[in-house]
């Protein structure tokens, strides 16, 4: 098997075990170990020290995977490169220190509500330790995949982060440890795992130092321009995931108490698009192929399949969890956590907003590996310019309700403008008659799901409400061949059954 090979495979298996941990933390653990507000601080301080990270460790993460292959020298210690590497960021770091202690006031002045303010007040100086995690990370994990050996950042980003919270929030509901304690352990265990990417470099021979750095000097200028563009296309990306969370946080009634309910229902919205990304991972490079050789017919039929391919993996699991949304805040009443029901559609229009994403496909990754990669960049900034002002406007009136709503109009203004730009430059367009067929499809389970009887027990409604609506949804799918990728994938599957 080759390298290339088993890393993909260890990747994907890591993945989805994250997933699968991610899940049982978000929608069960927090909830029910931690006050909402207090889940709320874990994800404000999450958020704002990842921001600051993507702007400190300037643009080095993207310069490394693009870069990385011209000081790639075993020999030479890679020309200094993992110096220069770690050595820069620490002026962003410093920068950003500034930041959080010059804008303290500022940050602080935004909230009101008094468990809010304690919380803020208390824990505010751990922005400080987390960004430096952040940046350190992200670096070693760029270098780490610059080597093709990706799994390992992967395993500490996806797997062992999420499982060391999950031991936590155990450790936190059992009372041996109380939030202070719990707080504090959050923040570590994202040092732990650069530590952990640090340990696994020096066991390979790839913790290289090396403080010449001619090589690096005399392609400067082209390090300096690209970093450049992706220091600010990446750190706005960041900011526009992220800014209706930190609006929450202080333009809602609850502030804390309401990014912790909103968190939880937002990321089962989110949940319909994690296949998209493996989707994703593999078709840029063929895009990136079909730029370099001119095959428009090539580029033009990858984005068709992967438009279908996401939207009908995406209504699936759009219909499993709407359909089981009252179950789900059952079953966090049944835990003593009813105040999370005012998060109910909350998932919905995130989940709109995510569907309608995966139906226009990888228009953002034609864009950004075309000649016109720069005006990725202006898309980003007018989301930011459009996310701030529906957010401002909608979630006083709306609270969490609001900020969802922004997010699903946001999300279909900005795939509209990137479908039309790829579609006028291009005369590219991701639709087909499947595209109509699988929404009809989807719209009709769905509407099925009213008028099954609902089961007094909520687990066993789950069980029984899911096989239905799944079984006539995969059956239309595979029968209607809205997806043939899809099929071909099912048609193996079966074959390997029946041998």
């Amino acid at each position: 098997m080759s390298e290339i090979r088993r890393q993909s495979i260890l990747s994907s298996l890591f993945m989805y075990v994250g997933i699968a941990i991610g899940f049982v933390n978000i929608t069960i653990l927090f909830p029910v170990v931690l006050s909402s507000a207090q889940y709320g601080f874990t994800r404000w301080l999450l958020m704002i020290g990842s921001t600051l990270g993507l702007f400190a460790q300037l643009g080095i993460p993207s310069i490394t995977y693009k870069f990385f292959p011209y000081f790639k020298d075993k020999d030479l210690k890679h020309n200094g490169y993992l110096s220069m590497a770690l050595l820069l960021p620490l002026v962003g770091i410093g920068l950003a220190c500034l930041v959080v202690f010059f804008f303290q006031d500022f940050i602080i002045s935004k909230y009101s509500k008094p468990e809010t303010l304690d919380i803020l007040i208390q824990y505010y100086w751990l922005l400080i330790p987390l960004t430096l995690f952040v940046v350190y990370y992200n670096i070693l994990n760029a270098y780490s995949t610059s080597l093709m050996r990706a799994s390992v950042p992967i395993f500490f980003r996806d797997v062992f982060v999420r499982l060391a919270t999950l031991v936590i929030l155990l450790l936190h509901y059992w009372k041996i440890i109380d939030f202070h304690g719990f707080i504090w352990a959050y923040t570590l265990i994202f040092g732990l795992q650069s530590i952990g990417l640090v340990i696994y470099l020096k066991s390979i021979g790839e913790l290289q130092f090396n403080f010449d750095f001619r090589k690096i000097r005399s392609m400067k200028m082209e390090l300096v321009k690209y970093g450049a563009y992706a220091l600010f296309s990446g750190g706005a990306a960041y900011v526009v995931s992220n800014i209706d969370g930190l609006m929450v946080s202080s333009l809602a009634a609850g502030q804390l108490q309401d990014l912790g309910i909103y968190s939880v229902f937002f990321f089962l919205g989110t949940v319909i698009m994690v296949p998209s990304k493996a989707i994703t991972s593999i078709s840029l490079p063929v895009i990136a192929e079909g730029w370099k050789n001119n095959d428009l017919g090539r580029i033009g039929d990858v984005y068709k399949k992967t438009a279908i391919t996401q939207l009908v993996i995406g209504f699936f699991l759009f219909i499993l969890i709407w359909s089981n949304i009252d179950n789900f805040i059952a079953l966090l009443a049944w835990m003593g956590r009813p105040d999370y029901s005012a998060g109910k559609y909350v998932a919905l229009y995130v989940g709109l907003a995510k569907l309608f994403d995966g139906a226009t496909g990888i228009n953002g990754g034609i864009i950004v590996t075309s000649k016109y990669y720069r005006f990725d960049l202006f898309f980003v900034v007018g989301l930011i310019g459009l996310s701030v002002l529906t957010n401002y406007w909608f979630i006083p009136i709306y609270g969490i309700l609001g900020a969802s709503i922004a997010t699903a109009f946001t999300a279909f203004i900005y795939n509209l403008g990137k479908f039309l730009f790829v579609k006028n430059r291009f005369d590219l367009q991701p639709f087909s008659k499947e595209t109509l067929l699988t929404i009809v499809v989807g719209l009709v389970v769905l509407g099925i799901n009213y008028v099954l009887p609902a089961l007094d027990n909520f687990m066993l409604d789950v069980i029984y409400r899911s096989a239905i609506l799944g079984i006539l949804y995969l059956v239309a799918v595979f029968y209607l061949r809205l997806s043939p990728d899809l099929n071909n994938a099912l048609t193996q599957v079966l074959k390997r059954f029946k041998q």
